[in-house]
């Protein structure tokens, strides 16, 4: 590609736009990842490698500005980048590492991105000694998406291992690029595909009422300030949620989420609600190797009325998932728009809880006989009051509740983190059982309220009469 080229983003491009427009120094939008490498690391071949998939793959180089009060994205033939190094020679190898690049972590994504002028992508290398190089990568999510970040990372890999070894660069081929698929998204959401999704979604989501969830402190118009709480499944319960899901026929995914659902019915008592959860847009086999954003979060509605047992709700989650996965080009932004919803910087108008299960598993990196490890990852995307992440690739399943610290504590993250896991757990044991009748209470707070909070016998005088004890209250 030679000439600069302008066209209107994807149709998920314009909704992070619109929100990015909202809270322009909001970072919630950044992506990032630290790989570390052991060995002799060669650091022309390393940034070579960069540069070059930022010339192969045409979303790495886009920005987007305003042309007559409608946004454009702008593809430039090519982008100057530069990879800041940073000296952490004076660094003792063991003592303080861990802290230092994750120093340099958060620094390096939170960083505002100017998505008019660009480049959207940064690299930072932390050079500790010639034998350890830590490589942070972070770019705004309009560009990128967590598919896209294995892409990345395999290309990347490749590449620098065919420079070492002076052979042809190993680039995918791709018979399709980001805006091809732009093009073809804008001509398809239109006419009648248009109507036909459009008339499913206003089915599904009729007479819809917001999940509320009670918080820690009222709602304010501040912006969404995000964060963490990391928890581990142990390797035996891993591996009885994944005999459970080969025993009953469904997906991990389809319990996973329903344990969700039931948990937030529990929470709230709220019976009919919906739930975001993130679609990977990636419909055509010629888009598996495209880097660019492609997710669309669509609201999934569940309904668990008349003490409804989980096992059927696991059967209704399988039908209304197959619906929303037929019908799920749809932008957010359209049904937003034709439900005629309000939209608010700290609440989305649909659903204000999210649910993802991250199931693949990162690419083998070999970079030419390196050990390189993956020390960090920040995935970005739609902040909500609450939601939840379980990364199923590992032996051992990895949680993650993101939550708006404007609304919740994190000891109340934490108590939720138990009763999630506590009716998981209820789910194994009894598959059948009614959802209101699974257990939530952990054992710390089934004693605290059986035993500790019920201590009310007091010792007094065996020689004291009743009568005596009433004269003396009085």
């Amino acid at each position: 590609m030679t000439e600069t080229v302008q066209l209107l983003p994807s149709l998920g491009q314009e909704r992070l736009l619109f929100l990015q427009e909202l809270t322009p120094n909001d970072t919630a939008y950044n992506i990032g990842i630290a790989l570390s490498f052991e060995g002799p690391l060669d650091k022309r071949a390393l940034f070579y490698a960069c540069k070059t998939l930022m010339r192969y793959h045409d979303s790495l180089r886009m920005t987007f500005s305003q042309l007559d009060g409608k946004p454009i994205a702008t593809i430039s033939p090519d982008v100057n980048i530069d990879i800041n190094q940073i000296d952490c020679s004076k660094v003792s190898i063991g003592k303080g590492l861990k802290e230092i690049y994750e120093k340099f972590f958060k620094q390096e994504i939170s960083k505002v991105f100017n998505l008019e002028k660009g480049p959207l992508i940064r690299h930072t290398l932390l050079c500790f000694n010639p034998n350890l190089h830590i490589l942070i990568m972070s770019c705004h999510h309009i560009i990128f998406d967590g598919w896209s970040m294995m892409v990345y990372l395999k290309e990347l890999a490749a590449n620098y291992q065919a420079l070492i070894r002076h052979q042809s660069l190993s680039l995918t081929p791709v018979t399709h690029f980001y805006r091809d698929f732009i093009v073809e998204q804008r001509a398809r959401m239109q006419g009648v595909v248009q109507e036909e999704l459009l008339e499913y979604w206003k089915h599904q989501l009729a007479y819809l009422e917001p999940l509320i969830l009670p918080t820690d402190k009222p709602r304010t118009r501040e912006s969404p300030n995000i964060k963490k709480y990391d928890f581990n499944f142990s390797t035996e319960f891993s591996q009885t949620l994944r005999q459970l899901s080969q025993e009953k026929g469904v997906t991990l995914y389809t319990i996973l989420f329903s344990a969700f659902c039931s948990f937030l019915f529990r929470h709230s008592g709220q019976e009919d609600f919906s739930i975001g959860v993130p679609m990977h847009g990636r419909n055509k086999g010629n888009l598996e190797d495209v880097i660019g954003f492609f997710i669309n979060t669509l609201p999934i509605r569940v309904n668990l009325a008349s003490n409804k047992r989980f096992a059927t709700l696991v059967e209704e989650v399988k039908v209304t998932m197959r619906g929303a996965l037929m019908h799920q080009e749809v932008p957010l932004s359209h049904l937003i728009t034709e439900l005629k919803l309000s939209r608010d910087i700290n609440r989305d108008p649909l659903f204000p809880v999210m649910f993802t299960m991250e199931n693949f598993q990162p690419p083998s990196l070999d970079f030419n006989n390196l050990n390189v490890k993956m020390v960090g990852i920040e995935a970005g995307g739609i902040p909500c009051a609450i939601s939840l992440e379980v990364h199923t690739y590992l032996e051992d399943f990895l949680g993650v509740f993101k939550y708006d610290a404007n609304l919740f504590k994190k000891s109340t993250i934490h108590r939720m983190v138990g009763h999630w896991l506590e009716l998981l757990k209820g789910i194994s044991q009894n598959y059948d059982q009614a959802i209101s009748q699974l257990p939530l209470l952990t054992a710390l707070e089934r004693k605290q309220l059986l035993i500790d909070w019920n201590k009310t016998e007091k010792n007094t005088p065996k020689t004291k009469r009743f009568i005596s004890c009433l004269k003396s209250k009085s």
